[in-house]
């Protein structure tokens, strides 16, 4: 992904940081849908699921955290397992995961 991809998904962080949550949740569901979007050939697809991986964990968080919203997370959370990079941090949508009764 571009400089103006790494530099918005920043921007979702500090967002979330912030307790912005809406303006995390909007950019990083725009990030999400420009993923959806990545051409079909493999290195670029390589690149989008990493960042798909990331991507989905931070709306998941401020989706669950930020918003209180669970089933919205969960599948974002899902997300974030069906992307699974090397780098993903897997083991935190383990502990965030909201448990199904």
């Amino acid at each position: 992904m571009d400089d103006d991809f790494q530099q918005r998904y920043k921007a979702a962080e500090r967002a979330y940081g912030a307790g912005d949550y809406l303006e995390a949740g909007r950019i990083a569901q725009a990030l999400l849908n420009q993923l959806e979007a990545t051409p079909k050939d493999p290195d670029a697809q390589t690149a989008a699921q990493g960042w798909r991986a990331f991507v989905a964990l931070l709306l998941a968080n401020v989706e669950l955290f930020g918003l209180n919203h669970a089933e919205t997370a969960a599948g974002l959370y899902q997300l974030v397992l069906d992307n699974q990079p090397h780098e993903t941090p897997v083991s935190y949508t383990h502990l965030t995961l909201p448990k199904k009764a």
